[in-house]
């Protein structure tokens, strides 16, 4: 394990950030939330899509 500098903190933090893949646009009503996985799909309808975008 890496030791973190304690006057720098912004600094371990940067060093943990992860980008996470690039979302492709999907047909289906579904999507995944979380880190992925068939246990993350997520189910909705069109006008609770637009209630989260909101």
């Amino acid at each position: 394990m890496a030791v973190n500098d304690p006057a720098h903190p912004e600094l371990a933090r940067a060093a943990q950030d992860v980008e996470e893949d690039p979302r492709r646009p999907s047909s289906s009503d579904s999507f995944h939330g979380g880190r992925g996985g068939a246990g993350n799909v997520i189910h909705s309808s069109g006008s609770d899509l637009i209630k989260l975008r909101l």
